[in-house]
Order: structure tokens, then C-alpha cells, then sequence
């Protein structure tokens, strides 16, 4: 069964099935979207959300949101999308005044 959650860095790096999942991803792919996520989670802490589709425990698909550096002087928002889904991209929030560099990773242009 599919099921799309939203976590924040602080929940996804107690989430042990769902950090080993991205391990795995990132060990077959190690210069991947998948290494900025487990990154991301465990060093910019409070800045991160993460939008994931699983599915009997693995990661179907899944969006990265960071919310800009603590060294940044601007506020900007970093999207990286793996799998593109509409049932992930339609949990992104991102505020309409602000700037997103959005990436996207494995993208089918079907």
C-alpha cells in the first residue's frame, strides 16, 4: 500500500527503515540527490522537510525541501525531487514570495 508522509529532518533520522532505505539508494548512486537528503537531514537540522512516497517499505519517490544555510544571506528554498509524483509534488509548500531552485532527479518527460 502507497503512503505519502511529510517529515521533518528530526523525524526522518529516527525513521531507522526509512534512513536505511536512503543509504541503500545513496551506496548505488553515491553522487545522487539521495546523499544531500541524508546530509542535509542529519547537518542542517530544522531546515529540512521531506515529502516521501513508500511503498512495503521501500521509497517509490520523494522531495528534499531545504530551507537555505544558516551561513545564507538569502532566503531560499532548494527542491530537489526525485521520481517526480504528483502525489509528492502536490505536499510541497513553499511560500509564494520567496525563491526555489527546483531540481529534479530521474524525471520521466512521458
Amino acid at each position: 500500500m502507497d503512503e505519502v508522509m511529510k517529515l521533518e529532518s528530526s523525524e526522518l533520522i529516527h525513521r531507522h527503515g526509512l534512513m536505511n532505505e536512503l543509504r541503500r539508494l545513496c551506496r548505488e548512486d553515491p553522487l545522487s540527490v539521495h546523499c544531500y537528503t541524508i546530509y542535509y537531514s542529519m547537518y542542517e537540522y530544522g531546515r529540512v522537510e521531506v515529502v516521501l512516497l513508500t511503498s512495503g517499505g521501500s521509497i517509490d519517490s520523494y522531495a528534499l525541501i531545504w530551507f537555505g544555510s544558516r551561513f545564507s544571506i538569502q532566503d531560499v528554498y532548494e527542491v530537489h525531487i526525485w521520481r517526480p509524483t504528483k502525489e509528492v509534488v502536490e505536499e510541497i509548500d513553499i511560500v509564494p514570495s520567496k525563491r526555489a531552485d527546483i531540481q529534479l532527479y530521474e524525471a520521466s518527460l512521458t
